[in-house]
This record gives structure tokens, sequence and C-alpha cells, in this order.
């Protein structure tokens, strides 16, 4: 799971800890990943 793409519920996050590591991909390269993981189809960027 820890290779995957998760869903968090805001309200229920009681603390947060800043890194100094980013992720491995680009937004836009892991937003297409993730629409295609939930099989919604290619939309146009904003």
């Amino acid at each position: 799971m820890r290779k995957d793409f998760r869903h968090f519920r805001t309200d229920k996050i009681q603390g947060i800890v800043p890194l100094d590591s980013r992720y491995s991909e680009s937004r836009l390269v892991l937003l297409n990943k993730w629409r295609m993981k939930e099989g919604i189809g290619p939309e146009k960027e904003y």
C-alpha cells in the first residue's frame, strides 16, 4: 500500500511534519497515473 495512491480525511488529521523530500514525479504525471488507476478518462488541464 505504501507505493499506491491514498486518500485522507482532512478532518481526522491531527498533525503534520514537513519533510525535505519531494515527489519523484511531476504533479501532472502523478495526476494522470491516478486518473488511469481510478478509471477516469483524460481531461483538459486547467
